[in-house]
């Protein structure tokens, strides 16, 4: 399957194109990822802490 070029030829290698909406959906899903993501960071990190601090190694966090 291909999409049509403005003069009406068949582009077969034409990406498709996807409006707003599609868009703001896709962005949304990969922010909910990457919010996940640092959330297990974080709350790993958390978690650790006294354990690093029961070493003696001192936790930097940014």
């Amino acid at each position: 399957m291909g999409y049509k070029n403005a003069d009406g030829s068949l582009n077969a290698h034409a990406q498709k194109t996807i409006d707003t909406q599609e868009a703001l959906v896709l962005t949304n899903s990969i922010l909910d990822t990457l919010r996940q993501k640092l959330f297990r960071f974080e709350h790993l990190n958390t978690l650790l802490q006294p354990i690093r601090l029961q070493r003696g190694v001192m936790a930097v966090c940014a």
